[in-house]
């Protein structure tokens, strides 16, 4: 962590963060995804609290059929198979936007919009470009709370 304070007084707050980050979505009559990933990126807090981040992130994607699937046995007959999907991995660029409340109350949250940019491989004989948008509340373990004796 470092600050950078501005002639007028205000201070800009440097950070390094990095996280785990678990999603999950549906896409209707298709597939349903579940994402495991973790994140590294820059984080600026400005003095009121406008925080501003940017980063990389990488994980695993594990994707599941909706609805049933059957293979065709050695002996003919049909038998299903649960959990039908594929694995991919995941390498992303994401930027967010939000508001650091401990800056202004005692309460130790900041709130958050982040879009991003997710290349998935492998996708068929390719690779797919993805778009993922999150929007969060985020605990700060590490910031103290200022209670009144």
């Amino acid at each position: 962590q470092w600050s950078h304070v501005k002639r007028s007084g205000r201070v800009k707050t440097y950070d390094v963060i990095g996280g785990l980050a678990l999603a999950a979505f549906r896409h209707p009559y298709n597939h349903y995804g579940l994402i495991a990933q973790t994140e590294l990126g820059l984080r600026r807090t400005k003095s009121r609290g406008a925080v501003f981040e940017v980063g990389l992130s990488g994980g695993y994607l594990r994707t599941v059929l909706d609805g049933e699937t059957y293979q065709v046995a050695d002996n003919g007959s049909l038998a299903r198979i649960r959990f039908a999907g594929r694995n991919a991995l995941l390498v992303g660029l994401y930027t967010a936007w939000g508001k650091d409340l401990s800056r202004a109350t005692n309460l130790p949250l900041l709130c958050h919009i982040k879009p991003a940019l997710l290349l998935q491989t492998p996708y068929n004989t390719g690779v797919l470009l993805r778009f993922a948008l999150e929007i969060g509340v985020v605990y700060q373990f590490n910031q103290p709370i200022n209670r009144p004796d």
